[in-house]
């Protein structure tokens, strides 16, 4: 009875699943500039929360086989806590394309007109919710997601960047931003929850304009 009853607590209050990525102005440039090549890899880490250590050391490979239907490239599987909250976490590779999302994968980014999209499958979505229910008991919805780009200058000058509905570095830019990067500077942008809503109501939004 006491299983049940945490159990489905778990199940009502969801498990969070954080997305981080690391996107290098160098790598995106040249990509862009690049007519032979039409998708490069995004190395990103993938944080899924669980109850506890002993459910990541009895269940990892099943959840990472789950994963794998959704996510390219899971490695590196590893036990993490923060917060008195437990985390498997792996990392894992995001497409970026030129314009078009990739299909048959939860998120991918895409830059087209100087603009830095992700893109959302909200049915691959609600398909990974119902292997992570049906398996573990526990529930994973829109609001349980978050989304963070790592955007790294390397290149050896400033680049203009404009954006709006997200947080650089924990501050928030509701509104449209201009920004300057320096060379060697690193910005954490976070989506907040109305553009990780809409993205995930709309399937596709920019969050990032560089201006070379």
């Amino acid at each position: 009875m006491v299983s049940l009853i945490i159990c489905l607590f778990i199940t009502l209050s969801g498990c969070k699943l954080d997305i981080s990525s690391d996107i290098y102005l160098s790598d995106l440039y040249d990509f862009v500039n690049d007519s032979k090549t039409d998708m490069i890899w995004v190395n990103s880490v993938l944080r899924l929360e669980i109850v506890s250590k002993n459910t990541f050391k009895e269940n990892k490979d099943e959840i990472t086989s789950v994963l794998e239907e959704y996510f390219d490239n899971v490695e590196n599987v590893r036990y993490e806590e923060n917060s008195l909250q437990s985390f498997y976490v792996a990392d894992i590779e995001i497409p970026l394309t030129k314009s078009e999302e990739v299909e048959d994968r939860v998120i991918s980014f895409s830059f087209k007109d100087d603009n830095l999209y992700v893109n959302f499958n909200n049915s691959l979505f609600e398909g990974l919710n119902s292997s992570i229910f049906n398996k573990f008991y526990q529930s994973i919805e829109i609001n349980d997601l978050s989304i963070e780009v790592m955007l790294i200058n390397d290149l050896k000058r400033d680049v203009s960047i404009e954006l709006q509905g997200v947080y650089v570095n924990l501050k928030p830019y509701p509104f449209l931003k201009k920004l300057t990067m320096k060379n060697r500077d690193k910005m954490m942008i976070r989506f907040s929850n109305v553009l990780r809503d809409y993205v995930a109501q709309e399937g596709k939004t920019a969050f990032v304009k560089i201006v070379w």
